[in-house]
């Protein structure tokens, strides 16, 4: 079963067969007790089976609906704690993710995939990177919302080390061994320095310190690299473990993104507010999406978008296909009773007075 990834979501999108099924099933107790979500399951697979049967499907329908009957069989895997499990069915496609939080029980059959529910889980996200540095451990780590890896570095400083410093010193010899020490402690976070600098200005992706104090303030005086983000995670990065450190570092990447990146986007959408290079119309949306001229098509939370859902959903698709940006945001942030905004790469009369 795969994880909810940008790639995934990229994937439905390129989908062009029809009908597409689209399944989502609440996991209430995990892999303890899941008869419950089977059975969930069950009464979708009968519901997406009554709709194929009046739709103009071509494929047959056992064939389409195999890979979510081979789910209910006890040795499918099954998410290990509470979330859901998605199902993509189209012809010759099908596509089973493991969700990270709780989504409603629902199917839908229609001409493109619904990612809707799955948009408040993927957006925002970027990559990302920590590193924690301590005197006896250096560690990077490259990062998403919802992964994190280590990244080996050929070279890199094992940590400071200690072993030359052993015995007692008389007073005298104290305060030339602390500067000693302290010029040794910057050669090494330059060491480090040097050898990240290349991968890191090449991604540019930000990064969030994991040190105490101290040794953050160090870092950030030496680094040279442009994206260090200004919350760090400070205290021993040698106790947690990575998935506690990524935890940890992704709410200060999102506050990051909200204060950089689409602080940048929402500024633009106001700064070209009463001109034709944004909308907030979706009849209007939906055509540009489809024809590729949409940059960035600004979702507010899901909950506030009701009825109009499906064509919020194709809109997303559209835009997807065609490599364009989707960025959730807050509902305020978009005139009264919008559905979506979107900013266009170009206008129709821009493309007739280029001769496209």
């Amino acid at each position: 079963m795969h994880a909810v990834t940008l790639a995934n979501l990229q994937t439905l999108a390129e989908v062009q067969e029809s009908p597409c099924v689209s399944m989502f099933v609440h996991v209430h107790d995990g892999a303890h007790d899941v008869s419950e979500a089977k059975l969930e399951l069950r009464h979708l697979i009968h519901t997406a089976r009554a709709e194929l049967a009046v739709s103009l499907a071509k494929a047959p329908t056992d064939v389409l609906i195999a890979p979510a009957e081979q789910l209910l069989s006890d040795q499918a895997p099954w998410p290990g704690e509470e979330g859901g499990i998605a199902v993509f069915l189209a012809p010759g496609h099908a596509l089973q993710v493991r969700v990270p939080a709780t989504v409603e029980s629902k199917v839908t059959v229609s001409q493109h995939f619904d990612v809707l529910p799955l948009i408040p889980m993927l957006y925002p996200d970027c990559a990302f990177h920590i590193l924690a540095l301590s005197r006896s451990a250096v560690m990077l780590f490259a990062a998403t919302r919802h992964t994190i890896e280590i990244v080996h570095v050929p070279g890199m400083p094992a940590g400071l080390d200690d072993s030359w410093w052993l015995g007692r010193h008389e007073d005298a010899l104290v305060k030339e061994w602390q500067q000693e020490r302290h010029d040794m402690f910057e050669r090494y976070l330059r060491a480090v320095d040097e050898l990240l600098s290349p991968m890191l200005f090449a991604t540019g992706h930000p990064m969030v310190l994991a040190a105490v104090e101290r040794e953050v303030s160090a870092f950030r005086s030496i680094s040279k690299h442009p994206n260090i983000c200004r919350t760090a995670l400070l205290g021993n990065p040698d106790e947690p473990t990575a998935a506690q450190l990524h935890e940890r570092a992704w709410h200060v990447v999102r506050d990051h993104l909200e204060t950089t990146q689409h602080a940048s986007v929402l500024t633009r959408f106001d700064e070209v507010g009463g001109t034709d290079r944004r909308s907030v119309h979706m009849t209007e949306i939906l055509d540009a999406a489809s024809a590729g001229r949409v940059d960035a098509l600004l979702v507010p939370e899901p909950a506030h978008i009701g009825s109009r859902d499906g064509w919020v959903n194709r809109a997303i698709i559209e835009t997807l296909r065609h490599d364009g940006q989707i960025v959730l945001v807050p509902s305020s942030r978009l005139p009264d009773d919008a559905s979506v905004g979107a900013m266009f790469r170009w206008t129709p009369e821009t493309a007739e007075r280029s001769g496209g």
